[in-house]
């Protein structure tokens, strides 16, 4: 019951509520009402939250160039080039593990593996990782095509076309390809896969002087040779029993025209019989020598 508590000057008495008396029931129920609501908002806001947290802990794991390796997958290239990236895959792997438990788990940095095949497989002309989650490395490899081979020390190797050796193969594997032949005839050294031994413009310009030398001159290409690994020079020999010499960092077409105009205005068919080599590796000068 509420205390009557009267005015001093007189008057009718007012009532005074005491402290921890009830709230009127409207603002109860106005209080809950803002509970309630809180907590339903809670409720809705908590599965947003985990949504938000478990994709950026995704993303965070598929985009990280670093993740653990449970196991190795290959595709792509020939059967060999496969066997060969998943064991170097596997060999890197080890060496970079940073825990070895039960089950056995790996952290490696995705840039660095592909950058080690490359080092490691010359034959390796492209290679993606992709990752699998939970641990799966997928690797999509593609292998060179050779674009010629090179004879040197009795041996033969293929090379890609930015002149590097991919790797050696039998003579018979090479008279099949049908690509062509360079033969190194001073080179004492080892040649190995990887190793770059002649230069992309030589690369070109033989390719180049297999077709012009038989649309211009009706002569065919009976050999290339090239004086040393990595030089600038080719030689060809022709059906005619002579050689044309070639400087690769110069304009074929320029090469060409200096032998035309030497084979039609200075050589007849007896000399041409008797001609030894045409030199046209000197801008401007011809210089040619008949046995």
């Amino acid at each position: 019951m509420d205390d009557i508590r009267r005015p001093q000057t007189g008057g009718s008495a007012l009532p005074v509520r005491k402290a921890g008396s009830a709230l009127p029931e409207r603002v109860r129920a106005s209080r809950s009402a803002t509970a309630r609501r809180a907590l339903i908002s809670w409720k809705r806001a908590v599965p947003l939250i985990a949504m938000v947290g478990i994709a950026a802990i995704a993303s965070a794991a598929f985009l990280a160039p670093q993740f653990h390796v449970q196991r190795i997958r290959v595709e792509g290239g020939n059967g060999l080039l496969r066997t060969e990236t998943e064991s170097h895959a596997r060999a890197f792997v080890e060496r970079t593990a940073v825990f070895a438990g039960a089950p056995r788990l790996f952290l490696v940095a995705r840039d660095r593996l592909a950058q080690s095949l490359r080092d490691e497989l010359p034959e390796l002309a492209t290679v993606q990782i992709l990752r699998r989650l939970p641990g799966t490395l997928e690797l999509y490899v593609q292998e060179k095509v050779a674009v010629a081979f090179l004879e040197t020390d009795g041996r033969m190797f293929s090379l890609g076309n930015d002149g590097r050796v991919i790797t050696e193969v039998s003579p018979e594997d090479a008279r099949r390809a049908q690509l062509p032949k360079v033969r190194d005839v001073h080179t004492a050294s080892a040649v190995r896969p990887g190793d770059v031994v002649l230069n992309p413009s030589v690369l070109q310009l033989l390719h180049e002087v297999i077709v012009k030398l038989p649309e211009q001159f009706s002569v065919s290409v009976d050999a290339l040779i090239i004086p040393a690994i990595g030089s600038e020079e080719i030689h060809v020999q022709t059906s005619g029993s002579w050689s044309v010499l070639f400087d690769a960092r110069r304009p074929l077409a320029e090469q060409l025209a200096a032998l035309e105009k030497v084979v039609t205005e200075e050589l007849n068919a007896a000399t041409l019989q008797r001609l030894e080599y045409i030199d046209l590796r000197i801008p401007g000068r011809v210089f040619y020598r008949i046995k």
